[in-house]
């Protein structure tokens, strides 16, 4: 299915063709997690999945369609659910079962016109009845619409196994071949070898305990020398004369599958691409898709905002008035401001991993490039954080009594480092494989960016090797904005705050100065290499692996 990271030999081959970059055209995979968002109903999934793989007809409307996804729901007994939200147990949201999950996870692979499906054992965590429900409905799927499913599975029930038509028997550690034929074979091998199946034993967990290493009584290699002398010439002989064949490439399969569709109309030219869409068609999708999750699931903008309004609270209260009071005690206030918006974002992290895993799933499927992915969740993101920073300070600022004149210069830095802050932890949540993980990543650049702030460790205190830090933390060029602001606004350019003169000497004991390109072009260099890191994460990291 092209998921294995592991070191592997050899050359796949679709119909005796090297597979290539269309492979993710005709081809799908079921993972053994149903890894789908909670706040999506069962229709939505399977209709984001459709539109992403395949391109409609000019005479195709919106109400067909709708039909035809209704159709494919209703093969696989999901049309009463359709309106039902998928869920997420492990999140708390309530949703479908387990076997209708599995269900869902496979009619995707049907509706995106997979020719080859690749389940990764489909029947796990299914109760006994579900498992065999889920192998009906495979073994419907592979008759009627024709499609290859493979699939891998350890001990299946008999009722089970009779559902198989052909069986690859493995035995483990290592994985050596024992058997590869029509299931109903099987029990006429075994006797050939020297092990006939008791007629009232499973024929699966009869030849799995004959053929597992350690077991009492295993006889793995006498079944592995049978079918290295019988079975694995004649095999190994139709591969040769399959690859000499050609039955047509992936990109013949795909014209062979658009073929009924012409009488609807006039199709898109055929993509020799990876991808069944536009990129165009991509973001519009997926923004779609992630508006819709941030609309329905608002735990995190009503989490957010009651941040938000908590930090003003706490940081109102605790520097009430301060504008009316010493200089030096308002440079603390720009410090814990800015602290507050370094560690804001932190939360997010597990959340970001947590849809990664879903994203990372869906891209290596081709179902839609990163930069589909990155773009709109960026945009949206970026949108959320300046509301709910502007609420921030607007909710402070009556308590502080500074000038109005200050608020836009407070608010505008403080922005600027929640994003540069909000992008590393981004980075690392591309970078990380989990959120405990993430956050011990983060400690480093925490410690670096908030210790050298130009207000606890200055460029008059800071050892000269070390002054590289300051000049690259965000926290020590807002902080120098800000003070450099308040200068101009209370000492030179309007009224004072506080009753005392100190910024100018402040300035000079800061080493404070006016750099405020310098600060931007910085914090802008921050922002983009933290993003264009935890884009190459997203694409070569944390794959899907098997």
């Amino acid at each position: 299915a092209g998921k294995k990271y592991a070191p592997h030999k050899g050359t796949i081959h679709i119909n005796g063709r090297p597979r290539d970059m269309l492979w993710n055209r005709i081809s799908a995979y079921v993972p053994q997690d149903d890894l789908m968002f909670a706040h999506l109903t069962v229709e939505e999934v399977l209709r984001f999945h459709a539109n992403l793989k395949t391109q409609r007809p000019a005479r195709i409307t919106r109400q067909m369609d709708h039909l035809r996804i209704e159709a494919f729901l209703q093969a696989f007994g999901l049309h009463d659910i359709r309106k039902s939200y998928v869920g997420n147990p492990k999140q708390g949201a309530r949703g479908i079962s387990g076997g209708q999950r599995r269900r869902l996870s496979l009619v995707k692979g049907v509706a995106c016109g997979a020719r080859v499906m690749f389940c990764d054992e489909p029947t796990s965590g299914l109760s006994a009845t579900d498992a065999e429900l889920c192998v009906r409905y495979m073994r419907w799927l592979a008759h009627k619409y024709s499609v290859l499913i493979i699939m891998s599975i350890h001990q299946p029930r008999r009722e089970v196994a009779r559902l198989f038509d052909d069986l690859i028997l493995l035995t483990s550690s290592p994985g050596r071949a024992v058997y590869q034929g029509p299931m109903r074979d099987l029990s006429d091998y075994a006797a050939k070898v020297g092990y006939p199946i008791p007629l009232k034993r499973n024929p699966t967990d009869f030849c799995m305990d004959l053929i597992t290493p350690g077991m009492k009584g295993a006889r793995e290699d006498e079944f592995v020398r049978h079918f290295q002398a019988v079975q694995a010439p004649t095999i190994e002989e139709v591969v040769r004369k399959q690859l000499t064949e050609d039955c047509g490439s992936a990109m013949d399969i795909l014209r062979a599958m658009r073929e009924p569709m012409q009488v609807f109309g006039v199709m898109p030219p055929l993509r020799n691409s990876k991808y069944g869409v536009p990129f165009r068609t991509q973001v519009r999708i997926v923004a779609w898709r992630q508006f819709k999750l941030r609309y329905r699931d608002k735990t995190h903008l009503l989490m957010d905002l009651a941040a938000a309004v908590a930090k003003a609270l706490i940081l109102g209260l605790a520097f009430y008035d301060i504008g009316a009071k010493g200089q030096p005690h308002q440079l603390g206030f720009f410090f814990f401001v800015l602290m507050a918006c370094s560690i804001d974002q932190v939360k997010t992290m597990p959340a970001m991993i947590a849809e990664r895993n879903i994203m990372k799933l869906e891209t290596s499927e081709a179902l839609y490039s990163e930069w589909a992915y990155i773009l709109p969740v960026t945009l949206m993101s970026a949108m959320q954080a300046i509301v709910t920073h502007f609420v921030f300070i607007a909710l402070l600022w009556p308590f502080v009594s500074f000038p109005v004149a200050l608020f836009g210069h407070v608010w505008f830095w403080s922005l600027m480092v929640n994003t540069v802050m909000d992008s590393l932890y981004v980075m690392l949540s591309g970078i990380a494989k989990d959120a405990t993980i993430a956050q011990i990543m983060s400690l480093p650049f925490l410690l670096v960016f908030m210790l050298y702030n130009g207000f606890t460790v200055t460029r008059t205190t800071c050892p000269k090797w070390l002054l590289w830090a300051l000049n690259v933390s965000p926290v020590a060029y807002a902080m120098e904005a800000i003070t450099m602001a308040a200068a101009r606004i209370c000492v030179y350019g309007g009224p004072p705050c506080g009753k005392d003169g100190f910024y100018p000497g402040i300035l000079v004991q800061f080493s404070y100065e006016e750099q405020t390109e310098t600060a931007i072009i910085v914090m802008c260099v921050c922002i983009l290499l933290f993003r264009a890191i935890h884009m190459v994460c997203l694409k070569f990291l944390n794959n899907i692996q098997r």
